[in-house]
C-alpha cells in the first residue's frame, strides 16, 4: 500500500500539488496526547509555531488520527517535538493527520518517515520557500 501511494505521488512530482489537497501545513509542537473517549481516535495537543497554509480560522489545538498504524495512524509523534504537519479538515473545524499523507520534501521524492516529518529533518530550503512572504509552495 505505502509503495502504491508513493508511485502515485511520484506521478505528480510537485509539492505544490500536493499542498493542493490539504487544508493545514503548519510547524507544530506536540503538547499532550491522548485517546479521545469514543477511543475511535488518538488526539495530539499542538502549538502551532507557524502556518504555512490554513483554510479555517481559528486553528484547532488537538489534531485526531486513527488510533493504529494499519489504518493510516501516527502513533508515534512525541511531546515537545516539533513537526512539519500537514493535514485535512473535517466536520468543518477538525484536523485530521494521516501516515498516508506523506509530505514530498523536493519533485518525486518523499520523506523517510510516515506523516509527520520532525522539523529538524525539514530542509533549510524547503523551510525558507515555507516561511516567505510570497509563498506559493501551499497554494
Amino acid at each position: 500500500m505505502r509503495q502504491m501511494l508513493a508511485n502515485a505521488g511520484r506521478s505528480q512530482t510537485s509539492l505544490r500539488h500536493f499542498a493542493k489537497r490539504i487544508g493545514v501545513v503548519s510547524h507544530v509542537s506536540v503538547t499532550s496526547n491522548d485517546t479521545t473517549d469514543d477511543g475511535h481516535w488518538l488526539r495530539y495537543g499542538v502549538k502551532h509555531i507557524e502556518v504555512f497554509k490554513s483554510s479555517i480560522d481559528p486553528l484547532p489545538v488537538f489534531v485526531l488520527t486513527p488510533p493504529s498504524s494499519a489504518t493510516c495512524g501516527i502513533t508515534d509523534l512525541v511531546n515537545n517535538n516539533e513537526y512539519l504537519m500537514a493535514g485535512t479538515v473535517a466536520n468543518g473545524n477538525e484536523l485530521h493527520i494521516y501516515s498516508c499523507l506523506y509530505i514530498p520534501i523536493k519533485d518525486g521524492e518523499f520523506n523517510d518517515e510516515i506523516g509527520a516529518l520532525q522539523w529538524k529533518k525539514v530542509p533549510t530550503a524547503i523551510q525558507q520557500k515555507l516561511s516567505s512572504a510570497n509563498n506559493s509552495t501551499c497554494t
